[in-house]
């Protein structure tokens, strides 16, 4: 039996989480909707290290996009199409089951 912890976030969110997962499958145990995932309990801490290097990435690239050529919306695109990260993508529900 694999024990999980339940996290709750915004869509976008999942989808970085989801594109992490896919390099070697471990972190999600299942995807339970599209705010919704049960990630393995002794990976959190490492996932939400993950997480947080994206984050620093992001913020780079928002602060020197410009320098570099690349236009950025407040979303976190470079597109500016709708769909992009949300503004404060850090808070995260979690509870564990």
């Amino acid at each position: 039996m694999c024990l999980g912890v339940l996290v709750e976030c915004d869509p976008s969110i999942k989808a970085i989480i989801v594109k992490i997962d896919s390099e070697r499958n471990d972190f999600i145990v299942e995807e339970l909707d599209d705010q919704t995932l049960v990630i393995k309990e002794g990976m959190l801490q490492t996932l939400k290290l993950r997480l947080e290097d994206v984050s620093t990435a992001l913020l780079w690239l928002l602060l020197f996009g410009r320098f570099l050529g690349i236009e950025v919306d407040r979303r976190g695109r470079g597109d500016g199409r709708e769909g992009g990260l949300a503004e404060d993508w850090t808070k995260r529900l979690t509870r564990q089951f």
